[in-house]
């Protein structure tokens, strides 16, 4: 324990010792910074003069009410994924959200005409006695 003391003693005094002479050598430099932060502190004080004639007159004669500025609304777009991860998430889009609501929110929202077609009416009809002959004579 007292060594370890007496250890840290002798780098500490080593470590000072070697900083000294870069600290004389900086002496000048460090000086001259601080001077021209005390003299630049002291041109930036507020000017009250300023602060008097601020837009707070405008306001009491409009009615004293500050009104926001208006701002239009604007679309957000996300930010285009890369790498890997937009790989995956082009794989996984269609499938979390299922392919058919999202065929169903598209002709919901298109202003195309519905299109309705008859050419396959027979077999669906076929296939829908079918599943339903199947369903009733398993009980499902």
């Amino acid at each position: 324990d007292i060594e370890d003391v007496r250890w840290d003693t002798i780098v500490n005094r080593v470590t000072v010792e070697r900083i000294r002479p870069l600290e004389a050598k900086l002496q000048y430099q460090i000086e001259k910074l601080l001077r021209n932060t005390k003299n630049e502190a002291l041109n930036y004080k507020p000017d009250v003069e300023e602060l008097e004639s601020s837009g707070d007159e405008e306001e009491e004669e409009e009615g004293g009410v500050y009104k926001a500025p208006r701002v239009a609304a604007v679309h957000y777009y996300e930010p285009a994924v890369r790498g890997k991860r937009a790989k995956k998430d082009d794989e996984t889009a269609a499938p979390r959200l299922g392919r058919g609501v999202l065929e169903d929110l598209r002709k919901e929202m298109s202003s195309a005409p519905e299109e309705m077609s008859y050419a396959n009416a027979e077999k669906q009809t076929k296939r829908a006695r079918e599943r339903k002959d199947y369903e009733e004579s398993n009980f499902i």
